[in-house]
């Protein structure tokens, strides 16, 4: 998505999840398009090879109407604030060396870093003036154009993953109740032979046989959950809450 006017959504690290992968990108009176130029012409030499752009400039807005149509962006559980956060993470980040030196090298030279902070501050405003998600539709639509990822396989073919951080009850010592242990990295971790054991030959089959094996002596906390115990490991982190009230972060 490419904000049209010049004012004081990852190219940033948001991007709004919509029909197109709307991407907050230049801003300016005068926009710029892709350039053209390198598109072959009648009358120019055969190209032999060339890298495709990441994105497609969509010249008309998708057929499905509520294509933009949010409407948990509102309500009594709407994610207005969570949405507003993750605007902020991208502008904190556009302030980084990373993001000036990926810009710097950025394949479609009109997108820049300051037309795409420009985009975020603007569709920034819209978000928090907007009283529905219609009306935040009808102001991106006159305000911003459209790009297209090209995808994986230049067809627009795009995978989303996404990542959160759960909040399990903990104990610090094992119980009747809090029995499935999350593990610190062992020392001796990178001597492993490869290919490293399995879950099954770690934990056994109920999850409670690691201390007859490698893991023995490396519990950390205890969960209530098998499958509560086995995400925080797949997440990577969680934040485990004990009974006195206190919490600490499993990362």
């Amino acid at each position: 998505m490419q904000y049209k006017h010049q004012y004081s959504n990852k190219l940033t690290k948001l991007i709004l999840t919509t029909y197109f992968c709307c991407l907050p990108l230049l801003a300016c009176n005068n926009q710029q398009q892709v350039s053209q130029e390198s598109q072959t012409s009648p009358s120019a030499e055969p190209q032999t090879t060339s890298t495709p752009l990441p994105l497609s400039l969509q010249t008309s807005l998708p057929q499905d109407e509520k294509y933009f149509l949010d409407n948990q962006i509102w309500g009594e559980a709407g994610d207005k604030e969570n949405l507003l956060k993750a605007i902020d993470y991208s502008l904190s980040y556009l302030e980084t060396p990373t993001a000036e030196a990926a810009y710097q090298k950025y394949i479609i030279p009109e997108i820049t870093r300051e037309r795409v902070e420009k985009s975020l501050k603007r569709f920034r405003e819209l978000v928090v003036n907007s009283q529905n998600a219609q009306e935040l539709q009808t102001a991106v639509n006159k305000e911003f154009v459209f790009y297209k990822s090209i995808g994986s396989d230049n067809q627009g073919t795009i995978l989303f993953t996404g990542y959160y951080k759960p909040i399990y009850q903990a104990s610090r010592t094992p119980t009747a109740e809090y029995r499935y242990p999350v593990y610190r990295l062992p020392d001796d971790f990178k001597t492993w032979s490869h290919p490293h054991p399995t879950r099954l030959e770690l934990e056994g089959a109920d999850g409670l046989e690691a201390a007859k094996g490698k893991l023995k002596g490396l519990e950390l906390f205890w969960l209530k959950s098998r499958i509560d115990a086995f995400i925080a490991q797949v997440q990577g982190s969680a934040v485990l809450k004990f009974p006195d009230g206190t919490t600490t972060s499993n990362n």
